[in-house]
């Protein structure tokens, strides 16, 4: 597990949303999409009751990391070119038309294996501890 500080943006139930900033050991890796400002905001388990603008360490599954490559890549790329080489025995057009279907299908493949992972406790981010607490919060 990767352990990194971040910085509590909102509580939100029994989640706190953190403000992951890109580190050198994100480079090259594309899994959590971070924007032009090299930061993202992603959704956290709060069991020690953090506040909105605490500093925390939060551990980072590396099961997460790891597996979004797979699916967010390799998955449909595999998919596509089975579903062209399938079609191309039939003509041209049939491996057009597979091809797309089966972006299409590998893409909502992608949605739901998303909306599940974000549901498992064993995927997300986990805040361990509070490293100082925000001073409007006292």
């Amino acid at each position: 597990m990767e352990i990194i500080e971040c910085t509590v943006q909102k509580i939100k139930g029994k989640f706190a949303y953190i403000l992951v900033t890109k580190s050198q050991e994100c480079e090259g890796c594309k899994a959590c999409a971070f924007g032009k400002e090299g930061t993202i905001s992603m959704p956290a388990i709060d069991d020690i009751g953090c506040k909105t603008g605490d500093r925390v360490l939060v551990e980072m599954p590396q099961k997460r990391i790891k597996a979004a490559p797979i699916y967010l890549y390799a998955i449909p790329l595999l998919l596509l070119l089975v579903a062209a080489l399938i079609g191309n025995i039939f003509s041209q057009t049939a491996a057009i038309i597979a091809s797309l279907s089966t972006l299409i299908v590998s893409v909502l493949m992608i949605w739901f294996i998303d909306k599940r992972y974000r549901k498992n406790k064993d995927f997300m981010p986990l805040i361990i501890k509070i490293i100082n607490v925000n001073e409007g919060e006292k």
